[in-house]
């Protein structure tokens, strides 16, 4: 079966199978080289998949070993067959605790001086402000509407940690900020 050949190639464990929402899901899980890698393929009924592989690191010094099995599982996928697209997201909390348009106006500026980006999008309440931007040099984007989004970012006050946490993604945050 597929999902334990992708399950095998990642380093997973024993993949399990259950039922949710009437599909059948198949679903493994590991520390690989210190990430925490979970794969879940869901069957529906009708006969389509979707697959979802999550990589995780607690630190920066993971980005390349995540990059690493990132291009791998992608390389195994495409052997295969199967039709794969990408996402990323980076979180993390800021040093300083300030306003949470402060955090997000430095930010901003830190990524702009490396990456051209251009803000069309936002969204904000009483602890939290979400930009969308197009930055025409990433390849992944969605569409809102007629515009391009290649990196979405928020800033949240968590009140628990007292910071705020920062989320990035790419092409848009796919987790919870």
């Amino acid at each position: 079966m597929l999902a334990d050949q992708l399950a095998g190639a990642i380093g997973l464990s024993e993949v399990t199978t259950a039922r949710l929402h009437g599909n059948e899901v198949f679903h493994a899980e590991a520390k690989v080289s210190g990430v925490s890698a979970q794969l879940d393929w869901a069957l529906s009924e009708e006969g389509s998949s979707y697959i979802r592989v999550m990589l995780i690191g607690e630190a920066a010094e993971q980005t390349t070993e995540m990059m690493t099995m990132q291009q791998n599982i992608q390389d195994e996928m495409n052997q295969a067959g199967i039709a794969n697209t990408w996402n990323a997201a980076i979180q993390g909390y800021a040093l300083k605790t300030r306003g949470v348009e402060e955090t997000m106006n430095q930010v901003e500026e830190s990524i702009s001086a490396e990456l051209p980006i251009r803000s069309v999008e936002d969204y904000a309440d009483d602890t939290t402000l979400s930009r969308s931007y197009e930055a025409p040099s990433l390849d992944a984007f969605v569409m809102s509407g007629s515009t391009p989004i290649h990196m979405q970012m928020a800033v949240h006050e968590d009140s628990v940690k007292k910071s705020n946490r920062i989320t990035i993604g790419f092409p848009v945050i796919t987790i919870e900020y």
